[in-house]
C-alpha cells in the first residue's frame, strides 16, 4: 500500500524497536490530544505526499474515525478526494455520512445494500477468486466491503488507480471497563476468561475459549508475556493489546485485500509507528470502551473544518457516561444474564443486518439462520462455517480437507 513503503533501516528499526502496551507515566494528560493531533498531521502530510495527486477514496461511516480522516485531508488542502457509504436505504448511517462529506465539500457516493442483488452478487463465480484474493490463512476473509467495491470498481468518477484510505486507526476499543477497578480482584484465569468471552465466542459458546486447551493456551501465553504480575493498572491495556495482537492484526487490517482484489492501491496513515508507540502509552481514561475523549476530538476536529457539527451515529458526540452503563453490564454479569442477553439482541439484529449480512449466508435457508442466531452462533461464526466447509460461495473450494 502507498502509506506502508519503508526502508531497510526503517525496517529494521521497527523490528527491534518493543512494544510497549501499559501506560507511560511520563505522559501529561493534558498533553495527549495535543499530541496525537500533531503526529497525525505529520503522518497524513507524509501520506499525501507519497500519493502525489492519485485519487483517494475514503470509506465513510457515521463514526469518528473516518470523519477525522476526512477533516484533516481537509485541513492539508487534499482536493482529489472521493468519499462513498454503504449501507440499507432506510439505515441512518449514509445521511450522517453524505452531511459529514458535504460539509466538507467532498463528493460522496452511496452504495445501497439490497439484499436481493447482494446474494445474486455473492453466488457468481468471481466471489471465489474474492475469497482467495483475501484469505490470509489465520482469519476469515474480511467481506464486509466486498458489495460496495464491485459496484464502484465500474463508477467512471472512481479512477482506477485510487488509493483507497479507511479509517483503521490505533485507537482501538476497550471492552469489559468493570474488570479494570482496582478493588475487584482479577487474577490471570479470571483475565483469561475475559478475554475469551469477548474474542471466542462466535459460536456461542461461552466456555470454549476455557475448555479448549489450544484457545486457552494462546491466551494464557500472551498474558505471561505482557501480564506477568497481574499488575491491575495494566488491565486495560492488557485488553487493548490482546485485541490489537489477535483482532485487528488478522482480520481488520487484512480487509485492505479487499482492495487489491479489486485492483485498487490502499494506503493507512492512521497506522503510522509514532502513532501507535504513543497511543499504546497514553493515560488509562483515554482508553475506554467507548473512547470518549477521542470521539470528542474527532467530531470536534470535523467541526471546525466544516463550520457546523455533524451528528455522530451513536447520537451526540458526548456520548452517555460509562458509570451507568458499567452498573447495567455488571448486574447482568452477577445475574448470568448478560451473555443471554447479547446473544439475542444480536440475533434480531443479525437478521436483518445493517450491512446487509444476512444475504450472504449460501444456501443456509433463513429458518436456519434464524436457529443459528438464537442458539448463540453470530452471523460471522456463521460463516466461519461455511468457510471452513467450503460452502460459504459457490465453487470456492480454498480450505484445505484433511
Amino acid at each position: 500500500g502507498v502509506a506502508v513503503h519503508i526502508t531497510e533501516d526503517e525496517r529494521d528499526e521497527q523490528v527491534h524497536t518493543p512494544v510497549v502496551i501499559g501506560p507511560n507515566h511520563d505522559i501529561d494528560p493534558n498533553d495527549v490530544l495535543p499530541t496525537f493531533d500533531n503526529l497525525l498531521m505529520e503522518a497524513m502530510a507524509g501520506f499525501l505526499r507519497r500519493v502525489d495527486g492519485r485519487q483517494i477514496l475514503i470509506p465513510l461511516s457515521g463514526g469518528a474515525d473516518s470523519r477525522l480522516l476526512l477533516a484533516l485531508l481537509h485541513r492539508l488542502g487534499a482536493n482529489n478526494v472521493m468519499t462513498f457509504t454503504y449501507g440499507k436505504a432506510n439505515a441512518r448511517e449514509p445521511g450522517i455520512s453524505r452531511d459529514v462529506a458535504h460539509a466538507l465539500g467532498y463528493p460522496w457516493r452511496f452504495v445501497e445494500l439490497d439484499a436481493k442483488r447482494m446474494y445474486s452478487q455473492w453466488h457468481r463465480p468471481r466471489t471465489s477468486q474474492f475469497l482467495r484474493d483475501t484469505w490470509t490463512g489465520v482469519a476469515l476473509p474480511h467481506i464486509q466491503d466486498w458489495y460496495a467495491l464491485t459496484v464502484l470498481a465500474n463508477d467512471p468518477d472512481i479512477a482506477p488507480d485510487a488509493v483507497v484510505t479507511p479509517g483503521h486507526t490505533i485507537v482501538g476499543k476497550a471492552h469489559a471497563d468493570w474488570s479494570i477497578d482496582p478493588r475487584i480482584p482479577i487474577d490471570t484465569r479470571a483475565m483469561t476468561k475475559i478475554l475469551a468471552d469477548h474474542h471466542l465466542a462466535l459460536q456461542g459458546q461461552s466456555e470454549y475459549g476455557m475448555n479448549v486447551a489450544y484457545a486457552r493456551d494462546r491466551i494464557t501465553s500472551f498474558l505471561r508475556r505482557w501480564w506477568p504480575n497481574e499488575d491491575p493498572e495494566l488491565r486495560r491495556a492488557i485488553q487493548v493489546g490482546y485485541n490489537l495482537e489477535e483482532r485487528q492484526a488478522k482480520y481488520i487490517s487484512n480487509s485492505v485485500r479487499a482492495y487489491e482484489s479489486f485492483g485498487f492501491d490502499w494506503a493507512l496513515p492512521m497506522y503510522e509507528r509514532p502513532l501507535w508507540t504513543y497511543w499504546l502509552g497514553v493515560p488509562l481514561e483515554f482508553r475506554d470502551s467507548a473512547r470518549t475523549r477521542y470521539v470528542h476530538y474527532a467530531h470536534t476536529i470535523h467541526a471546525r473544518a466544516a463550520g457546523a457539527d455533524v451528528d455522530y451515529i451513536t447520537g451526540p458526540a458526548n456520548v452517555l457516561p460509562q458509570g451507568p452503563m458499567n452498573i447495567v453490564r455488571t448486574t447482568l454479569e452477577k445475574l448470568h444474564l448478560k451473555q443471554r442477553v447479547d446473544a439475542t439482541y444480536r440475533a434480531l439484529v443479525e437478521l436483518h443486518h445493517p450491512m446487509g449480512y444476512e444475504a450472504l449466508v449460501g444456501d443456509l435457508s433463513r429458518a436456519a439462520l434464524a436457529a443459528r442466531l438464537f442458539g448463540g452462533t453470530s452471523i460471522i461464526g456463521v460463516y466461519c462455517d461455511l468457510f471452513l466447509a467450503n460452502r460459504w460461495a459457490p465453487g470456492d473450494g480454498i480450505v484445505p480437507v484433511p
